[in-house]
């Protein structure tokens, strides 16, 4: 080896030695520098990115959507679902039929999603949400506008609770708060 590259050589060894020695202190202090963790390719943000970040905060509105939209159709239903008008029970389990299917949805999403992953979850959640819509839509008695409810429920919950894993494993490091406030 020429004596001009034998010097270039050392001169990388020792810079390399002096990061590594910059690093055990940061990790003597318990912190670990920011410019460590850069993974490659990771100081681009593609659009493909932002549009996937974008889809999977649609999740987030479900539920007030939801929530909106049968608060202004009890009032309209009359005695659709059956020869009566809907007693006030029967409005009371309509709409917290989606709170219940919401919370048992979020209780099994985590064993789903570390089971399966979280994007096949999402779209477990987005089919059941469908079917659910699917089920209010063709209803013709109480207990059915019940179950549909409780189909979006458990879609909502699923996604609401996953949605933010997801934004968060797409989300290169620099921009990951930004992108899981959206949700």
């Amino acid at each position: 080896m020429p004596a001009g590259e034998e010097d270039k050589s050392r001169g990388s060894l020792e810079k390399r030695t002096d990061d590594l020695a910059e690093l055990a202190r940061d990790m003597d202090t318990g912190e670990i520098s920011e410019l460590a963790v850069v993974a490659e390719g990771e100081e681009k943000t593609t659009w493909f990115v932002w549009i996937l970040v974008l889809c999977s905060t649609i999740s987030g509105l479900l539920f007030g959507y939801d929530t909106g939209v049968i608060s202004g159709a009890l009032v309209s239903i009359g005695s659709d679902l059956g020869p009566a008008q809907l007693t006030n029970g029967q409005k009371e389990f309509i709409t917290s039929s989606t709170t219940l299917g919401a919370l048992l949805g979020g209780l099994v999403a985590g064993v789903m999603s570390d089971w399966t992953g979280r994007r096949l979850v999402l779209g477990i959640a987005d089919i059941i949400f469908i079917g659910g819509a699917i089920g209010q839509a063709v209803c013709h008695t109480v207990w059915s506008m019940i179950g549909g409810r409780f189909l979006i429920g458990i879609g909502v919950g699923l996604a609401a609770c996953i949605s933010p894993l997801y934004i968060q494993e797409l989300s290169p490091t620099r921009l990951r708060g930004r992108m899981v406030v959206l949700k």
